[in-house]
């Protein structure tokens, strides 16, 4: 057997060093592309978690839109005051309060919290709507007070005109006009609820912008309305007369000034709302006389 040639072997063994080493290198460059790739999955991963998990004001907002109030406020006072969404939050939290204190007809509740929600929250109109049909209902209900009283009224003068129209025969003129004068006496209690009423949301639309000074004269119409369609007329009773007339001049003068001092973009007081102003306290300062007599 012939031993081989050393350079030859030498050189096999070089040539299957050099193999191995380029197996090595391929199996490390794979390793490390697989291990690459795990990372940018990992990293991939992490960052949808990071930018896809809802902050508590956003998790507020899809429970505010499915009506989950409960939930909603839940998540909305979580916001911590440092967040950006804070002020809007608690805009939303007032929003919830003042819709379901509304709910239970704690209307004075829901009015306080509502008037709070923030205007640029996209709610607020919403909240406008809401406090304009709780104030319409607050009217209709002080309405339908009046109503009541003024009903029970006209029982009591129906029951008269009945007496009267029964005895007919056996009472003279003047016991005629003494029973026009008991209607009249009964009919001034609830006007002077009426006056009452009708003057406080006068004084109140004074001290009020806006809004809120359009609702106090819509009521002062509703109640000037509902006066004129149940007030009494007797020209027989010249006090009477006199009270109905007084009454009415009254109510347009006040509505009048409310009209002007809305009309006037200058802030001040002119000299014709000045004027009207003084009339009508000297009218309302006669009615009231005339209301004691």
């Amino acid at each position: 057997m012939t031993e081989e040639n050393p350079e030859k072997k030498f050189m096999k063994v070089l040539k299957d060093k050099q193999l191995e080493n380029e197996t090595l290198e391929e199996k490390n460059s794979y390793l490390k592309f697989i291990m690459g790739a795990i990372g940018v999955i990992i990293v991939i991963v992490i960052l949808f978690f990071l930018t896809n998990t809802d902050s508590h004001y956003e998790k507020g907002i899809q429970s505010l839109s499915e009506k989950n109030y409960s939930e909603a406020l839940f998540e909305f006072q979580k916001v911590d005051p440092d967040e950006k969404e804070f002020r809007m939050a608690q805009s939303k939290i007032n929003y919830i309060n003042g819709l379901m204190a509304s709910g239970q007809n704690a209307y004075s509740n829901a009015l306080m919290s509502l008037a709070k929600v923030d205007r640029s929250d996209e709610y607020y109109n919403e909240a406008q709507i809401l406090i304009e049909k709780i104030n319409n209902e607050n009217k209709r209900v002080n309405l339908e007070s009046l109503s009541k009283q003024l009903n029970k009224v006209a029982d009591t003068v129906i029951i008269k005109e009945v007496a009267v129209e029964t005895a007919t025969e056996q009472v003279n003129e003047a016991e005629a006009n003494k029973s026009v004068n008991k209607k009249a006496n009964t009919f001034l209690a609830p006007l002077r609820t009426l006056v009452i009423q009708f003057e406080y949301q006068y004084q109140a639309s004074g001290n009020s912008q806006g809004t809120s000074k359009k609702e106090y004269l819509k009521t002062m119409d509703s109640l000037y309305s509902y006066y004129t369609s149940t007030k009494m007329n007797s020209k027989e009773d010249a006090d009477l007369f006199e009270i109905n007339k007084t009454t009415e001049s009254w109510m347009q003068n006040r509505i009048v000034l409310i009209n002007e001092l809305m009309n006037d973009k200058s802030g001040q007081v002119t000299e014709t709302a000045r004027m009207i102003k003084e009339e009508g306290d000297r009218m309302y300062v006669k009615l009231l006389a005339l209301l004691k007599t």
